[in-house]
């Protein structure tokens, strides 16, 4: 009986080693020939070892599939329906070839896949390539207000002429989409839109998205209090916060949910990396034990967090804009998270955490860089959001640096999360500019 299994992307190494021992010794061993003639499949089975005895009928797009049969060495080309797979002769022998299903959609569905020899015939055998349901991973800006445009990044995004494709939110409300290719989705913002995951439907099935839109599950700093958030920072530096830029000659810039924070409006940096404003380059939360300053692991959302999953299984999130007038050209955004027995608002507070490379109590001073100009030296490192809000993610994981960029070995633990500083300082060299780096809603949720 056959049946229609998924696969995985891993090549099971047994069913590698069993495919390339059977390849004949020769003078050259690890030269591949191929045969002439017809090659013949006699089934498809998974290269899941748990599976390996399950014949396959069809599987989904970019899963890998073993093909065994006789002469498969004649095979020249390889198409499932009109797409043509990637051919690897080091996974192939006369009695087995391991394949990758493309993952572009067929334009035109057969049901077959197609074997083409060397001497140009083709030889069709029934096989389906499967279409996922669509996925949806991220969005340009998961707080995009009722009316704007925003795009959903993912893959299988498809419209077909017995149903139309469909993203709502949980009640059902409906968006627009103005634009669909494969791997993005261009939307126009409900009005009615309400918080939450974002379904999305098409003829191939329906799923949820990994993001929530408006995410508000863990807001560490709303910078007004509007989610129960830290409204500042809370140390040397407690933030710069605006309702607009309209007084500092940047009305373009709107909020996104309520007032901001800004780094950089006054002061103007270097493109060595080190010429961040003392006053407009950081973020400092110190925490106190108090109702008003508490320390964020226990924060009732970031605590249930904490202890639901491992450090490692998060990442932070926040909205940032930057305005076309006033690009970001140097200088990197460090963020990094501390606890209290080394950095606490009444007790032991001090900047020598920013500067340390080294351990202290066994913590260390992981930060994280994010340098989103550092890519863009053709065109003078002139990164901007174009006046508009985006969503910026960055996974826990990626907190292993100390402020030279060395990477260090002891990292995070659970106890790690009491405080926050962003300092803009260090990374690598752009040039001078005078940049304005508007974020908001800065948060701590888990990678789905």
């Amino acid at each position: 009986m056959n049946h229609i299994i998924t696969g995985r992307l891993a090549i099971a190494l047994g069913v590698t080693a069993m495919a390339l021992g059977t390849v004949s010794c020769k003078d050259e061993p690890d030269k591949y020939e191929h045969t002439d003639g017809t090659p013949v499949i006699e089934y498809v089975r998974s290269t899941d070892p748990a599976a390996a005895d399950s014949l396959l009928s069809g599987a989904f797009l970019s899963n890998t599939v073993c093909l065994v049969g006789q002469n498969l060495r004649a095979i020249h080309e390889l198409y499932f329906n009109d797409q043509k797979a990637v051919l690897n002769t080091s996974l192939i022998t006369d009695n087995h070839l391991i394949v990758t299903l493309p993952s572009q959609i067929p334009a035109k569905v057969t049901d077959n896949l197609y074997m083409v020899n060397y001497s140009g015939d083709t030889i069709p055998y029934p096989f389906k390539s499967l279409v996922p349901a669509p996925k949806a991973a991220t969005m340009s800006c998961e707080w995009a207000p009722a009316g704007s445009t925003a795009v959903i990044y993912g893959d299988f995004f498809v419209n077909d002429p017995s149903m139309e494709m469909t993203v709502t939110d949980a009640a059902g409300n409906q968006a627009e989409i103005t634009a669909l290719e494969q791997t993005k989705l261009t939307i126009t913002i409900p009005d009615n839109w309400e918080p939450g995951y974002l379904n999305l439907t098409s003829i191939y099935g329906k799923s949820k998205s990994k993001f929530r839109y408006k995410d508000n599950l863990n807001i560490l700093f709303d910078f007004d209090g509007s989610h129960g958030a830290v409204a500042g920072g809370h140390g040397w530096h407690n933030a710069k916060v605006y309702a607009d830029l309209s007084a500092e000659g940047v009305p373009e810039v709107t909020p996104i949910d309520g007032s901001f924070m800004a780094f950089g409006v006054t002061a103007a940096w270097s493109a060595d990396g080190w010429g961040a404003g003392e006053d407009d380059g950081h973020l400092e939360y110190w925490p106190e034990d108090t109702p008003e300053n508490p320390s964020l692991s226990s924060m009732p959302d970031f605590a249930d967090i904490l202890k639901r999953n491992d450090w490692t299984e998060l990442q932070v999130k926040f909205e940032m804009c930057v305005p076309a007038a006033r690009p970001w050209k140097s200088t990197a955004m460090s963020m990094m998270f501390t606890p209290s027995s080394v950095v606490h608002y009444a007790n032991n507070a001090n900047n020598y955490y920013l500067y340390e490379s080294g351990v202290w109590e066994g913590v260390g001073y992981p930060r994280a860089f994010y340098q989103p100009y550092a890519d863009l030296k053709d065109s003078g490192f002139n990164f901007n959001t174009n006046d508009e809000w985006i969503t910026v993610s960055m996974p826990l994981s990626a907190f292993r640096f100390n402020r030279n960029g060395g990477a260090l070995t002891e990292l995070y633990n659970k106890n790690s999360f009491d405080g926050f500083t962003i300092v803009f300082a260090g990374g690598d060299e752009g040039a001078d500019c005078e940049p304005i780096i508007c974020v908001d809603n800065i948060r701590v949720v888990p990678i789905e």
